[in-house]
């Protein structure tokens, strides 16, 4: 599976290689998205890890609509899913086996 990361980071080696956890509205993590276009709204670079389903099953993402207003009724989660879905990293182990395991990680 490709995961997305948008960033107007200017190191991204570190950020290839060492992503942080940071903190953000929606919490501490390292947010991710399966839509490129999408990670194209956070930066004008993007950074692609290529991860396999199996090294996604033992990593505790927390995997959620980026819009969220289905949670107060106002819309359907269905609606809410059009506008792309968010993989969240929460722990520092996680951070590591996601590029340490992943089968490539490159920049668009």
């Amino acid at each position: 599976m490709l995961l997305y990361h948008g960033t107007n980071a200017t190191n991204l080696i570190a950020l290839m290689d060492k992503p942080m956890l940071k903190p953000s509205i929606n919490g501490l993590g390292f947010y991710l998205t399966n839509e490129l276009s999408v990670a194209q709204k956070y930066g004008r670079t993007v950074v692609v890890y290529d991860v396999s389903n199996a090294v996604l099953n033992t990593m505790g993402l927390v995997i959620r609509t980026i819009d969220q207003r289905h949670t107060e009724g106002t819309v359907s989660y269905a609606e809410c899913a059009l506008g792309g879905m968010e993989y969240v990293v929460t722990n520092k182990r996680d951070l590591d086996t996601l590029v340490l395991d992943a089968d490539d990680v490159y920049t668009l």
